[in-house]
C-alpha cells in the first residue's frame, strides 16, 4: 500500500487471505475502509483434518510424489471446493491447477504455503476480534463449504460488533466460482455503501 501509495483500501479476503486480512485490520484499522470476508479461516479452524493427514508424509516425500499422481489428488481437492463441480471443471480449475502443479507449482505450494499453515495466526487474535466492530465489515460463505463449515461464520460474526453475515445457498468454499456474480454484486454494493469521505480542503486546487 505505501508502494502504490494508498492510504487506506477496501480489504476483500478468502481462505487463509483471511488471517491475513482480520490482523492487518485489527493491527491497522485506520488503513481499512471495509471488511469482507468470504469463507476465511478464523480462531483454530485451520489447517483441516485433510491437511493435516497429507501432511503426515512429509514435505520432502509429497515434493517428490510423480507430477501426474500429484495433480491428479489436487484436482480432485479443488473440485471439493465448490457445488457446481461441472462448471468448475470446464472453467477456472485447470487455472488452479497449473500454479500448483509442475516443477516449480508443486515444490512452491508445499514449501511456500502449507508448511506454514498454522491457526495460531487467528487464535492468537480471537480476543482482539470485537476490535473489528470499529469498521464496516460483511462476512459472506457458502452453505455447503466443506472446508470450513458454516458454524465458523457464524461464530465470526457473533465475535464482530455490526458485521453483515450473508450465507448463499448452493455454495461452497471456492464461492467466488460457485457465485462470481452474487458475491461481486454484494461486495460492490457494501463498498459503495462506504465510500471515502474526502475533507473539502483536501485535493489539488481548480481553476
Amino acid at each position: 500500500m505505501e508502494h502504490w501509495g494508498f492510504e487506506s483500501a477496501h480489504i476483500v479476503a478468502h481462505d487463509i487471505g483471511g488471517a491475513v486480512a482480520q490482523r492487518f485490520c485489527i493491527f491497522h484499522p485506520e488503513r481499512a475502509r471495509t471488511l469482507t470476508l468470504i469463507d476465511t479461516v478464523s480462531f483454530d479452524s485451520w489447517p483441516s483434518r485433510r491437511t493435516n493427514e497429507q501432511m503426515k508424509a512429509g514435505i520432502d516425500a509429497l515434493i517428490k510424489k510423480p507430477d501426474a499422481e500429484h495433480r491428479a489428488h489436487f484436482r480432485e481437492w479443488l473440485l471439493s471446493t465448490v457445488v457446481h463441480r461441472d462448471r468448475f471443471a470446464v472453467g477456472a480449475l485447470d487455472i488452479y491447477l497449473d500454479l500448483i502443479t509442475g516443477p516449480v507449482g508443486q515444490a512452491s505450494l508445499f514449501q511456500h504455503q502449507v508448511a506454514y499453515y498454522n491457526h495460531k495466526h487467528t487464535s492468537g487474535i480471537t480476543d482482539r476480534l470485537a476490535e473489528l466492530g470499529k469498521i464496516p465489515v460483511q462476512i459472506l460463505w457458502g452453505a455447503d463449504d466443506a472446508w470450513q463449515v458454516v458454524d465458523w461464520a457464524h461464530k465470526l460474526h457473533a465475535a464482530i460488533p455490526g458485521s453483515h453475515l450473508h450465507v448463499l445457498p448452493e455454495c461452497g468454499h471456492f464461492a467466488m466460482e460457485d457465485e462470481p456474480e452474487r458475491i461481486s454484486e454484494l461486495v460492490i454494493v457494501f463498498i459503495a455503501g462506504h465510500p471515502l469521505v474526502i475533507p473539502a480542503h483536501a485535493g489539488t486546487q481548480g481553476p
